[in-house]
């Protein structure tokens, strides 16, 4: 009974390794989604409104107040071949509870 369990579960196992590994977090954005931003009317319910809760939050040396949001897709196979990874990161820094900066950073398509 082990035996012709081990000899169904090799395949398995063998078919289960040799796949690609996909790692997700956070949500993708675009220059669309930077580009409603408006510096001074933007407001922070906006900005959650539009892109969620920041997976970042923090203050600067001004004390105002920053959300960073980022974004990585990665897909790696087990067997050797390209991978193919995305990072998206957009840090806004608020004054007044309004927009005041907006930097972002998004990787290169990779094929």
């Amino acid at each position: 009974m082990l035996k012709k369990l081990i000899i169904l579960l090799i395949p398995l196992i063998y078919t289960i390794s040799c796949g690609p590994i996909h790692f997700k977090s956070g949500k993708p954005f675009t220059m669309s989604h930077i580009e409603a931003i408006k510096k001074g009317e933007t407001g922070k319910e906006d900005i959650k409104n539009l892109f969620g809760e920041p997976q970042l939050a923090g203050k600067n040396d001004s004390h105002q107040d920053i959300w960073s949001y980022l974004y990585i897709e990665a897909k790696v196979p087990l067997r050797g071949g390209p991978s193919k990874e995305k990072f998206q990161r957009m840090t806004i820094t608020f004054e007044a509870d309004k927009v005041k900066s907006i930097t972002y950073e998004m990787s290169k398509e990779t094929p």
